[in-house]
């Protein structure tokens, strides 16, 4: 499960579940495939959560974000608008 979600105070929530304890690593590019930042780099036990990234210091466009685990990596697009 992986959802998106967009606030007016430029916060951005990527909220995704984990049926076990893991490691997952987020990371967001700029459209140049620029790494950006890193929102998350830590251990998190099953269940659900939520990783925050606040985007008010960047531009408008086209960003990417990656969600990696040991058993699992998907990439998808998102355009920040202000």
């Amino acid at each position: 499960m992986l959802q998106l979600k967009y606030q007016i105070n430029r916060l951005i929530s990527i909220k995704f579940c984990s049926f076990r304890k893991n490691f997952p690593r987020a990371r967001i590019f700029n459209s140049a495939g620029q790494l950006v930042t890193i929102p998350i780099s830590k251990e998190f036990s099953a269940g659900v959560h939520t990783i925050s990234w606040a985007a008010d210091d960047f531009a408008n466009g086209v960003y990417f974000y990656e969600l990696k685990t040991a058993q699992y990596s998907l990439t998808k697009k998102m355009n920040l608008i202000r």
